[in-house]
């Protein structure tokens, strides 16, 4: 489960029925600027009918845009998204494409500096549902640099109560003297509805095999009226990760993780 460490406060404002102001303030650690203690953003949000345009700005100068339509004018099967991402360090940009038939899906990245990479990279994933409970899917990419294309192979079988996923992937390795492969792993998931829309629990299973590594996770998470608590504890390294979300108001929400 990935989580901070510390307090977000979350204020939506909306100004118009199809244009929302957010603030947000995290004391603790943030993904976006790791090295302070504490981050402010704004977003600024514009929807209809037929897309999303939203905009963020983070106090270390980081401004993030997206346009995402998830059904095309002439193609109600089809989705198509953009993301621009600039920054004093690198700028990132991608855009998705997305086709929805009646018993599959198939979507399709490009890109320039994502997922930590440098340079362009390609994604194409493909998924069948075989029938109501049971879907198939495979993914491969191609990164610059990389000594091996990621790619992974994945089942899901769905009932009433409980989800169960098995996935099969390989790690793309950079292109340096004496590099390995990119190694194969084998991971497992599991959700269980105990009380529909109240209480979930879940367990996560990762082997990697060429290394001799495991490395299991149990979580749970517990809605109430107006808050969600959800917690996991990785018994790799023994760290217990909690997580509560309250709804002060309705446009006011505030987070403490640790």
């Amino acid at each position: 489960m990935a989580c901070f460490k510390g307090a977000k406060l979350q204020n939506t404002k909306p100004i118009t029925p199809n244009f929302v102001v957010q603030h947000n303030v995290q004391l603790g650690e943030s993904p976006q600027d790791p090295n302070a203690s504490e981050h402010y953003s704004v977003m600024a949000q514009v929807f209809n009918e037929t897309g999303v345009v939203m905009s963020t700005l983070h106090q270390n100068g980081v401004l993030e845009a997206t346009v995402w339509s998830p059904a095309l004018p002439f193609n109600k099967s089809m989705g198509a998204k953009m993301v621009f991402v600039m920054g004093p360090q690198q700028d990132m940009v991608w855009g998705d494409a997305e086709y929805t038939g009646d018993s599959f899906n198939t979507q399709a990245r490009m890109g320039l500096n994502v997922m930590g990479w440098k340079g362009p990279m390609m994604q194409m994933s493909y998924t069948q549902t075989l029938n109501p409970r049971l879907s198939l899917g495979a993914e491969i990419a191609h990164q610059a640099g990389a000594v091996v294309s990621p790619f992974a192979l994945t089942g899901k079988f769905d009932t009433a109560h409980d989800t169960s996923i098995l996935m099969l992937k390989t790690h793309a390795q950079p292109v340096q003297n004496g590099s390995e492969p990119g190694m194969a792993s084998l991971d497992a998931h599991y959700v269980r509805k105990v009380v529909p829309d109240r209480v979930n629990l879940g367990a996560s299973l990762s082997v990697l095999p060429s290394a001799m590594q495991t490395n299991c996770v149990f979580g749970a998470e517990f809605q109430l009226h107006q808050s969600t608590v959800s917690t996991a504890i990785d018994l790799s390294n023994g760290k217990l990760s909690t997580t509560v979300a309250a709804k002060l108001a309705p446009q006011v929400g505030i987070n403490f993780s640790g």
